[in-house]
């Protein structure tokens, strides 16, 4: 069963997975859709995919927006004359 739809975002990251490592594509699918992972999980529990594999995929895409996001935040130039950067100049 091919996944139809998703995200922008998520773009063809199930579809490297499933080819590359051999994966289900719904499992490779499910492993890497942003959104909810409650949702995620009712979804992979009441399917017939591997159930670890999509929680452990989420659970580290989950741990690396914690530790990457706030990061990408502080050096995004988007927004800078807003809200003023640390050791930026203001604008004039």
């Amino acid at each position: 069963m091919k996944p139809r739809g998703g995200s922008r975002r998520q773009g063809g990251a199930w579809l490297l997975l499933a080819t590359a490592d051999g994966v289900d594509p719904l499992t490779a699918y499910l492993a890497t859709s942003p959104g909810g992972m409650s949702s995620v999980a009712i979804i992979a529990a009441t399917s017939r995919v591997d159930l670890a594999f999509v929680i452990s995929l989420q659970t580290v895409r989950f741990v690396l927006v914690l530790i990457l996001g706030p990061g990408s935040r502080a050096i995004s130039p988007i927004g800078w004359p807003e809200r003023g950067f640390p050791g930026r100049p203001e604008p004039v």
